[in-house]
């Protein structure tokens, strides 16, 4: 009987400790940091280093474009959400050409977002008004909210 108790406390003990370990069930694209796994029209494989990325918090977008650093705002309502990318600041930092073109696509998509959601496995699909997707990201961690972007 002990060893029976013993067992099915490191069992549960176990399952506990892998629950934690778990990326957590995201609902929205607020308060996440996401990597670009795909862009629409564009083929290309990213590399730590050119992978573009995009934190959302209190209606502040920022990001790396695989070359340079950007920040600017977003609006969200329901699943519409859009970012004006014209207004975003970015650095200037230049880069080679294939990465500067990583950057130019993914800020042109950007600016075309009309709507988000979900998808299985913690995937952040970013639409067009016609529902196409543009880019698609992955979870990268939840965001502190002591965080400043």
């Amino acid at each position: 009987m002990k060893r029976f108790t013993r067992l099915a406390l490191a069992i549960s003990a176990f399952l506990a400790l892998a629950s934690c370990n778990s990326a957590p069930s995201i609902s929205s694209p607020e308060h996440v940091e996401w990597a670009v796994e795909s862009m629409a029209e564009y083929n290309v494989e990213f590399t730590k280093e050119t992978t573009p990325t995009l934190k959302l918090f209190m209606a502040k977008a920022t990001g790396k474009t695989g070359c340079n650093n950007f920040n600017g705002s977003f609006s969200m309502q329901g699943e519409g959400i859009k970012f004006p990318t014209p207004t975003f600041a970015v650095t200037k930092k230049m880069c080679p050409p294939e990465v500067m073109e990583i950057e130019e696509h993914y800020l042109g998509l950007l600016g075309r977002v009309q709507s988000w959601k979900i998808a299985d496995n913690n995937k952040l699909l970013l639409l067009d008004e016609l529902g196409n997707e543009l880019l698609t990201l992955s979870f990268v961690r939840e965001l502190e909210s002591t965080e400043t972007l």
